[in-house]
């Protein structure tokens, strides 16, 4: 993953450092600026054959060409306003983007989009060929504004979310493809996928989107003691049987889930001499349990020594 931040620039260069960045990772667009406005801090990521940014933009206007190249005549992008607002052109038409709101470019064609004020976007390239077979009217809505009213579309800025925020974004190379897929079907839901592929895509894409969110979810709240699957089914808009068949669908239960990243935190923090002065009932709480008895005795049958022995070294 590229982190890019016009901070780190010079003023007078740093409009040419992002250009650079965006034709050479991104999409081939002409960037330009109103003044001083412009500023950037985005992250930028090749997954399979998608590539995916997503970021906050001040001040920056963007020009697509029309382009015979190979790739760009077999690709698309998706804009995706986060917050803030886009003004989105092309086949001759304006639109404004407001938080949630998307449109669909060919990256062959002519278009324009930009904004002054802040405004955070995802910005999404991927093969049409990937997308066609599943969503055969693409041609009807290129240039079209996807309101925010679709549920897929809000589903699919949440998963980009997680995945720019988790801390497993730097994925294998297979990890990558299927990351790439659900993606994949996440817009071709988005766009109006056909009656067949829709009920493939949902069961493969919008359940592993889901289910990713959920675990970020968990992930960043380890430390609550309440933390249980009627509080992540409320919170997720679902139904606690619903919560349950996910982590089921991986073979493993929301509960078993829990334990064993509230079982490595733990014995990432009794293994580390920063932390040395930490009593052991102190990350036991601080790590999501409640009972210090439960705690010893989950985590000896998980790591086969105590605590204790985990933070003198004394294990085999």
């Amino acid at each position: 993953m590229l982190q890019f931040s016009s901070d780190e620039y010079p003023q007078a260069a740093r409009l040419a450092a992002w250009q650079d960045v965006l034709s050479r990772k991104l999409i081939d667009a002409r960037v330009s600026a109103d003044g001083s406005s412009f500023h950037a801090n985005v992250r930028l990521r090749a997954q399979a054959n998608f590539r995916i940014a997503g970021g906050l933009i001040a001040g920056s206007h963007n020009r697509l060409s029309t382009s015979e190249a190979a790739e760009d005549v077999a690709d698309v992008a998706l804009l995706i306003c986060v917050a803030g607002e886009v003004v989105a052109s092309y086949g001759g038409r304006e639109q404004v983007l407001h938080p949630s709101d998307a449109i669909l470019f060919s990256c062959s064609d002519a278009g324009e989009y930009g904004w002054r004020d802040p405004a955070d976007v995802i910005l999404l390239r991927m093969p049409r060929a990937a997308l066609e077979p599943l969503a055969p009217t693409l041609s009807e809505v290129t240039g079209r504004l996807m309101p925010s009213q679709t549920d897929m579309l809000r589903l699919l800025i949440r998963y980009v979310a997680t995945l720019f925020s988790s801390g497993d974004f730097a994925m294998t190379p297979g990890a990558d493809r299927i990351v790439a897929s659900h993606v994949c079907d996440l817009v071709a839901l988005s766009l109006g996928a056909s009656r067949d592929s829709a009920a493939r895509t949902v069961g493969r894409g919008r359940h592993a989107a889901r289910l990713r969110i959920i675990k970020a979810d968990i992930l960043r709240n380890l430390e609550r003691a309440d933390l249980n699957v009627a509080k992540l089914a409320a919170a997720h808009h679902l139904s606690p049987r619903a919560v349950q068949r996910l982590f089921e669908s991986e073979g493993t239960t929301l509960s078993a889930f829990v334990l064993e990243r509230r079982l490595q935190r733990a014995y990432r923090i009794l293994s580390d001499d920063r932390f040395a002065d930490r009593n052991i009932s102190s990350i036991a709480f601080e790590s999501g349990f409640s009972e210090l008895s439960y705690f010893n005795r989950s985590f000896r049958r998980r790591f086969g020594a105590s605590p204790s022995e985990i933070r003198a070294g004394k294990t085999e």
